[in-house]
């Protein structure tokens, strides 16, 4: 298994914590070109909502689901702008990023947004559950064989 944070720090932190439970990198989901079609299941759990904006979340995306092999896995967890309440835009909404109740400010993508992606990567719509809170939504896909 391979963990991937951006923050030294936390990846210093967790080889403390877990130094046998994974390989830990320093990295961003975007730049993963060495790791094109190596998973067979890559997980994003929390992850895409730290996006500056809608093209730094996409890059994000592919990043991330040019990990995953043919025939692999693919599973997000993140906050979708359609189950926030109160997420108001910042701006004029186009750049994708709100301001939560919490006033914490993240970029949050629409499920629209999310099938459209997995459209043009020729992958099936997805499975979509909610999740533990009600606004968290668990995304599953499948790359094609």
């Amino acid at each position: 298994m391979v963990s991937l944070d951006s923050d030294p720090d936390a990846v210093s932190t967790a080889r403390e914590l877990n130094a046998h439970a994974a390989q830990w990198l320093v990295g961003r989901a975007e730049a993963l070109p060495l790791m094109e079609g190596r998973f067979a299941g890559v997980i994003c759990l929390d992850v895409l909502h730290w996006a500056s904006d809608r093209e730094n979340f996409e890059a994000m995306w592919r990043g991330a689901w040019n990990a995953v092999e043919r025939g692999g896995v693919f599973l997000v967890r993140t906050l979708l702008v359609d189950s926030v309440a109160g997420a108001q835009a910042i701006g004029d909404g186009r750049g994708g990023r709100y301001r939560l109740a919490s006033g914490a400010e993240w970029f949050l993508p629409r499920l629209a947004d999310i099938e459209g992606l997995l459209a043009a990567s020729g992958a099936q719509s997805p499975e979509v559950f909610p999740g533990e809170d009600q606004e968290r939504m668990l995304i599953l896909s499948r790359k094609p064989g």
